[in-house]
């Protein structure tokens, strides 16, 4: 069996996802707290991946989880990827949710997406890294809806 090689950084381990804070560098947050208000949530996906060896099926899964800490919500995140294509999901249990401002997430970074999907003004993928990166999704994570995000593969 030959095992799938790609890039993944150090900190994350395949089968995780982090949610991280879309720090950005020209808006100067002083502290923890000012950051948690002014940023949006950028998050990262590391896929662990299992293959019955080269041209065989492939099954990559990911999964993790977001405390809104103001509100006492758990967010579910998942992801998962195939030959075919793959998915992220961002659900939620929003009792109570939509009290105030809630975070946002504006990227998704997933590695290990071993095959390149169709490109858009949102979707950008990385070859040498094996990433792919989804921009711009504004998705309240406090809404009355779960984002899902479908990908097919290049065929």
């Amino acid at each position: 069996m030959e095992a799938l090689k790609y890039q993944i950084n150090s900190y994350l381990r395949g089968g995780h996802i982090i949610p991280t804070l879309a720090h950005r560098a020209s808006r100067g947050a002083l502290s923890i707290e000012k950051s948690y208000e002014m940023f949006n949530l950028t998050v990262i996906v590391g896929l662990e991946c299992k293959s019955n060896g080269p041209r065989a099926s492939m099954s990559c899964q990911a999964s993790g989880t977001l405390f809104e800490e103001d509100k006492s919500v758990l967010v579910t995140l998942s992801a998962s990827l195939t030959n075919a294509g793959g998915n992220f999901t961002v659900g939620t249990e929003a009792q109570g949710c939509q009290i105030g401002p809630s975070k946002t997430v504006d990227t998704v970074v997933i590695y290990g997406v071993v095959f390149a999907p169709e490109e858009s003004d949102q979707v950008t993928y990385n070859p040498s890294l094996q990433s792919l990166q989804i921009s711009n999704l504004g998705h309240n994570i406090c809404g009355t809806e779960s984002l899902e995000i479908v990908w097919e593969n290049k065929t």
